[in-house]
């Protein structure tokens, strides 16, 4: 399920699900193409992420309602019950985020943000409004916000989908409301246009990508078949 790969590109770490209970993060040298070594974490690795210094990488366990974090150099391992808003059939982690100072974003269902601080493990509870499940997160360039893909309703949470800038320092949020739904971001290094993929993991999507001007919130949809899933820019050669 979830990726994440090493500055250096040499080491690929990979959630892997297989079902209720344990499952495993592998670690993969990209040099030799072979896994070197495996980890235990808990149930549906949904997101992968790596610490600011290279030192942790996380998994974000969907079904567990939890984090695992394993520090690199010696493999010490720690779990985390993420849980704001209790153990409701959706109100489940998915994606995260890791600022600069290492503390881990991970908003759920558009209605709390929980906050993990790398440096000693608090964990910090603060309110959303975006009232829609929450999927995919990306940073904006030069600022300090934060994007996240709300996919609709789900269960307590009744709002359409929408695209929610979230500021880290004031809290403040910008909600502008999407007429489909979406997965997974990316934005344009300017930070001035957010990329939409709409395949989606909920309930499965549609054949295409938006664009959001993130200056005048104008969404222009582009079909793409095969409802696109994951979504990134290529780094400039």
């Amino acid at each position: 399920m979830g990726l994440a790969i090493s500055d250096d590109g040499n080491r690929l770490y990979v959630g892997v699900y297989t079902g209720p209970g344990e499952n495993q993060l592998e670690v993969i040298d990209t040099r030799q193409g072979r896994v070197i070594e495996s980890f235990a974490i808990e149930a549906r690795p949904f997101d992968v992420q790596i610490s600011p210094d290279g030192q942790t990488v996380v998994s974000i366990n969907h079904d567990a309602y939890s984090v695992t974090t394993i520090g690199l150099k010696r493999g010490l391992r720690q779990d985390h019950r993420i849980a704001p808003l209790g153990e409701g059939l959706f109100d489940k982690p998915h994606y995260a985020l890791f600022d600069d100072q290492g503390r881990l974003y991970l908003p759920v269902q558009g209605k709390a943000m929980a906050v993990l601080d790398m440096n000693g493990g608090a964990l910090l509870h603060l309110k959303l409004r975006g009232n829609t499940h929450q999927h995919g997160m990306a940073w904006r360039p030069h600022s300090n916000q934060m994007l996240i893909v709300g996919t609709g309703p789900a269960d307590q949470v009744n709002g359409g989908p929408n695209l929610t800038l979230y500021d880290i320092e004031s809290q403040a949020e910008r909600i502008i409301p999407l007429s489909k739904e979406h997965e997974q971001i990316a934005v344009n290094q300017d930070g001035r246009y957010a990329w939409l993929s709409g395949g989606q993991s909920f309930t499965g999507g549609w054949e295409g990508i938006s664009r959001i001007d993130l200056k005048t919130a104008e969404v222009t949809e582009f079909p793409v078949s095969g409802q696109p899933f994951g979504i990134t820019f290529l780094p400039d050669r």
